[in-house]
C-alpha cells in the first residue's frame, strides 16, 4: 500500500493489527527530500520550503513510531536501480523468505519497476543548480543514506527527537502561510488563465485585422478600377458625343445641299422636259425619302449611342457607389484615415 499517510498514522495502524492477530514488520522506504517538495508543488501547489517541512515530519513520524518493531530501511532510488538487492537487504533485515521468482517473473518486475514510476524528480545530486537544503532537512536525509547503507539508527535517536520537537513547535508557524500560498497560487493561476484568453482573443483581433487590411487593399484596387474604368468611359462618351456632332452637323449639311442640287435638276429639268421629268418624279420622290429614313437612322444611331455610354458611366457610378458603402470598405475607413494621417506627417 502505497500512502505517504500512514507514516504518521502508524500507532493507528498497530494497534489495529494487534486485534488483527497480525505481525508487522516495517520497510522505511524514503525519496530524496527535494523530489517529494516538488511532488508536492506540482499537485498541491505547495512552496518547495513547506513541502520539505512535511516531508521531515513524516519522515521523523515513521522513524519514532517504529522504533521498536522489526524494521529495514531503503530507499526509492535504490528499488528503481536494483531492486534484486534491495529485496536480499529486506530479506536479511527482517528475517523473511522470498518465494523462488522464476526468470519471466523477474523479468516482469524489472520492466515494472522502471524509471517512469518516478513522475517527479527535481535536479539531480549531481547537478549544481539544485537548491541548498535546510540543515535539519540535510542532516536528516544524510541519516536515512547512512541507515539504508547499514547504519545504526539507535545512534542518532537523541538527535532525531530534537529535530522532531523543534518541528512539533515551528509547524504550526508554517500552515497559515501555507494556506495564503496557496491562495496565491490559485490567483496567479486565474489570473494566467485571463492573461491566456487575452492573448488567444488578441490572436483572434490580429487576425481579424489582418483579413481587414486584405479587404481594404482589394477594396482599394477595385476601387481604382472602378474609377480608371469611369474616366475611360468618360474620355470615349465625350470623343463619341463629338464625332457624332460632327456627323451630324456634316450630314445636316449635306442633307441640305442635296436637296438643293434636287430641287435646282428638278427645275431644270421640267423645264426643258415637263414629261419626262413628271415620269421620274416619282423615282425621286422616294429617293428623297430614303435619305430622310438614312438620316434618321443615323439620328438614332447617334442617341442609341449616347445612351449606351450614358447607361455605361451610369454603372460605372453605382459601383463606386456600392463600394463606398459596403461593410469591408466603412469598417476601413479608420485605418485609411490613419493611413492619410501618417502620408500627412511624413517630411
Amino acid at each position: 500500500m502505497k500512502d505517504p499517510r500512514i507514516c504518521r498514522l502508524l500507532p493507528f495502524w498497530r494497534t489495529a493489527l494487534g486485534r488483527f492477530g497480525a505481525q508487522a514488520l516495517v520497510v522505511h522506504m524514503h525519496s530524496r527530500a527535494l523530489d517529494v517538495a516538488a511532488s508536492l508543488t506540482h499537485w498541491a501547489d505547495h512552496e518547495t520550503d513547506y513541502g520539505l517541512v512535511l516531508w521531515a515530519l513524516h519522515v521523523l513520524d515513521a522513524e519514532k513510531g517504529s522504533r521498536d518493531m522489526r524494521r529495514s530501511f531503503t530507499c526509492y532510488e535504490a528499488l528503481i536501480d536494483d531492486w534484486r538487492s534491495v529485496a536480499q537487504g529486506l530479506a536479511r533485515d527482517l528475517d523473511i523468505t522470498w518465494p523462488q521468482e522464476t526468470d519471466q517473473e523477474k523479468a516482469a518486475i524489472d520492466h515494472f519497476l522502471s524509471g517512469d514510476l518516478q513522475h517527479l524528480k527535481a535536479a539531480s545530486a549531481e547537478d549544481r543548480t539544485e537548491p541548498p537544503l535546510p540543515p535539519v532537512v540535510a542532516e536528516l536525509q544524510d541519516m536515512l543514506g547512512s541507515w539504508v547503507g547499514g547504519a545504526d539508527p539507535a545512534r542518532d535517536s537523541d538527535r532525531l527527537d530534537q529535530f522532531r520537537m523543534a518541528l512539533e513547535i515551528s509547524v504550526p508557524l508554517f500552515h497559515p502561510l501555507a494556506i495564503r500560498t496557496i491562495d496565491l497560487v490559485g490567483e496567479i493561476n486565474s489570473m494566467t488563465g485571463c492573461i491566456q484568453a487575452m492573448q488567444t482573443e488578441y490572436a483572434q483581433l490580429a487576425e481579424q485585422l489582418r483579413e481587414a487590411q486584405a479587404n481594404l487593399a482589394d477594396a482599394a484596387q477595385e476601387h481604382k478600377r472602378c474609377e480608371e474604368e469611369s474616366v475611360d468611359l468618360l474620355q470615349r462618351l465625350a470623343s463619341m458625343d463629338r464625332r457624332l456632332h460632327v456627323a451630324l452637323i456634316q450630314l445636316r449639311h449635306l442633307t441640305k445641299q442635296r436637296e438643293r442640287e434636287i430641287k435646282e435638276r428638278l427645275r431644270l429639268a421640267i423645264a426643258l422636259d415637263p414629261a419626262a421629268m413628271a415620269d421620274r418624279l416619282d423615282v425621286l420622290t422616294n429617293r428623297v425619302e430614303r435619305m430622310k429614313e438614312e438620316v434618321s437612322t443615323a439620328i438614332a444611331a447617334r442617341d442609341q449611342a449616347r445612351k449606351e455610354a450614358q447607361e455605361a458611366l451610369e454603372w460605372g457610378r453605382r459601383r463606386e457607389a456600392e463600394l463606398l458603402g459596403s461593410t469591408s470598405w466603412r469598417v476601413t475607413s479608420p485605418l485609411r484615415a490613419l493611413s492619410r494621417a501618417s502620408l500627412r506627417l511624413r517630411p
